[in-house]
């Protein structure tokens, strides 16, 4: 009798919504289905994997400022806006992650990048938020990958190690990641799809966009893909705005 009750019990349990078993189970097949199915080629293709992205403000650098709700993110410097603390906030590095992560399945954003030195990727959400050492950067650390326009060209970043592409210049940057095959890819859109650089991983996390603006005026927007390209973001202003004050020891990074 009591075996019976107990089988009868964890019968219940695994059925139930709550345990999450079933979505877990959905993910899985999702997952596996994913593997068979040709990559992606054309522009329309990469859309039928579109996922909504939006900047985490609590995750914001103090010389960063979203705009657009949460879809725009502007270098500053040297004006500062008083966020409140946070311990999911960079301190030092002028970063942002995006409030979204990517797990299993297949996952396609695009964003419109201005300003040398604007560097787009991603990375675990375990990343250091307040120390000063390179693997707080997504340019530093072997759980970030990412891309930068330096001026002139791109080059792709991992561990700290650099590798110059010869691609020529895009500010629209579409990502694709498929989580179950460990690929990453970064791609210049512009009617079809230029790839800029791939890479191959293991991931053992939800991936989480993530964007560097290491220098004044950087620019990057989150934009829904078809959506014309946007005119570069005007200069800061000269004067404090919406709280901003100037800071006499703007942070190297």
């Amino acid at each position: 009798m009591l075996v019976t009750s107990y089988i009868d019990k964890v019968k219940e349990t695994c059925s139930s919504d709550k345990m999450g078993i079933k979505t877990t189970v959905h993910e899985i097949v999702a997952a596996k289905h994913s593997m068979t199915l040709p990559e992606p080629e054309t522009h329309a293709d990469f859309l039928k994997y579109v996922a909504h992205v939006s900047f985490d403000g609590d995750t914001a650098h103090t010389f960063l400022r979203l705009t657009e709700e949460g879809r725009k993110v502007t270098n500053t410097t040297p004006w500062q806006h008083p966020y409140p603390d946070a311990p999911e906030r960079f301190e030092n590095w002028r970063q942002v992650l995006a409030t979204e992560s990517f797990y299993l399945g297949r996952h396609y954003f695009e964003a419109d990048i201005g300003g040398e030195g604007t560097h787009v990727g991603l990375t675990y959400k375990s990343i250091d938020r307040k120390g000063a050492e390179s693997n707080g950067c997504i340019t530093g650390n072997n759980f970030s990958w990412c891309v930068q326009w330096n001026g002139r060209t791109f080059s792709a970043w991992h561990s700290d190690v650099e590798t110059p592409l010869a691609v020529e210049k895009f500010t629209r940057i579409g990502v694709y990641v498929d989580y179950a095959r460990g690929l990453l890819a970064f791609y210049g859109v512009d009617g079809a799809m230029t790839l800029i650089h791939q890479y191959k991983a293991d991931f053992l996390e939800p991936i989480y966009p993530a964007f560097w603006l290491s220098k004044k005026e950087n620019v990057v927007a989150l934009v829904a893909p078809g959506e014309p390209l946007r005119l570069k973001s005007p200069s800061p202003p000269t004067s404090p705005t919406n709280g901003a004050i100037v800071s006499k020891m703007a942070a190297r990074q």
